[in-house]
């Protein structure tokens, strides 16, 4: 049982929030993203970094499925991400600041959670690519400049879900502190699964702690709990809600009113 209150979430019963994920994986492909501790940990450590904000994106490669993405970057004191253009890194060792180490349901999910709604995971053969976004970091060592990516691919996966596809919903901003209360209220946690939700119409985000599966310690299975997060706040879509950074490169002008 959830015990503490945390800042813009309150905690729901799990079946009500099955109802919520259930409205949004009715109209959307995307139904959930996972990002481990150790990472959000490391990304904290960076210069400025108080939040990250995760973007919806889709990749497109050659003799690939389309598949959708959690993008994640840093952000400051002043809700700006913290991105460092390819021109300013075209000759540093620096990256972008821009990391692809989330892991997004579909491919990799938990069908056996009751917020998860549809048919289970088909067997997919995993690319060297979608390999080094689930090399999590340690406590010891920090891994997530491999999933590194450039402000143009960024730029490239979000514009076709923005703009292509039309979606609403851009991008969801969490506290570090936030992320840090959530994953002491999850004990056995050692990562976060972030679901989608739907109710009369307003984006929910519902967060649940995962952990690895005795099985298959490469994946993560929601943890058994009676009560889960839902944001108060509401998440960034087309509107340019406040959570949204409308002047990052990422939040693209395809979708400003």
């Amino acid at each position: 049982m959830l015990q503490e209150p945390i800042a813009n979430f309150d905690k729901i019963k799990l079946g009500e929030a099955a109802v919520l994920t259930e409205n949004w994986q009715k109209e959307n492909i995307l139904k959930a993203f996972l990002f481990h501790k150790n990472d959000i940990e490391c990304l904290a450590q960076q210069t400025d970094v108080v939040g990250v904000r995760f973007y919806i994106g889709i990749t497109e490669k050659e003799d690939e499925e389309a598949a959708p993405d959690m993008i994640v970057v840093g952000v400051n004191a002043l809700n700006e991400d913290v991105i460092y253009s390819d021109d300013s890194t075209k000759d540093l060792t620096e990256v972008s600041g821009i990391y692809d180490f989330a892991l997004p349901c579909p491919k990799l999910c938990d069908p056996e959670s009751e917020l998860f709604h549809g048919r289970t995971n088909q067997p997919m053969k995993m690319t060297s690519t979608q390999l080094k976004t689930v090399q999590h970091s340690t406590e010891e060592d920090c891994m997530i400049d491999l999933g590194a990516i450039s402000e143009q691919d960024a730029i490239d996966r979000v514009e076709i879900w923005q703009c292509k596809m039309e979606k609403e919903l851009i991008s969801i901003y969490f506290d570090i502190e936030n992320l840090d209360s959530i994953f002491r209220e999850f004990k056995e946690a050692n990562a976060l699964r972030v679901y989608f939700g739907l109710e009369n119409g307003v984006h929910r985000v519902i967060i649940i702690g995962a952990k690895n599966s005795e099985s298959n310690k490469a994946y993560y299975e929601d943890i058994q709990t009676e009560e889960v997060f839902v944001n108060t706040k509401a998440p960034c879509t087309s509107n340019g809600e406040g959570s949204c950074s409308i002047k990052s490169a990422l939040f693209r002008p395809c979708n400003l009113s």
